[in-house]
């Protein structure tokens, strides 16, 4: 289980690096953190704990999380599911389209 506590990142390259091994990750409920926005789904492909609550708190919830290996495995499974969607080729493409996206903008803006 890897424990990604910022409450703010822009990237957790951990938590993806995490489940690409298939271990699920428990990082901060909010929408701060930008791997979030990759695993979404609690409980699902990632755990989602509000790390600004008490470390007693924080702890059991992890308790809880360790103590379920059959929960674990499937999100370790679900998140790495997802992480191999993300490869070298796949982020080119993506940045090609965006790019693509920002020349034909600036293109149109030009003729006018």
């Amino acid at each position: 289980l890897n424990i990604h506590p910022p409450l703010h990142d822009a990237f957790g390259m951990t938590v993806m690096e995490a489940a690409a091994m298939a271990t699920p990750s428990v990082i901060h409920y909010s929408s701060a953190v930008g791997v979030g926005e990759v695993l979404a789904d609690h409980g699902k492909n990632v755990f989602r704990i509000d790390f600004t609550q008490s470390l007693p708190k924080i702890a059991e919830a992890v308790k809880g999380l360790l103590q379920n290996s059959a929960l674990l495995s499937r999100v370790g499974f679900q998140a790495q599911s997802r992480a191999v969607q993300f490869t070298p080729d796949s982020y080119q493409q993506q940045l090609d389209t965006i790019l693509n996206c920002a020349i034909d903008l600036h293109r149109r803006h030009s003729e006018l």
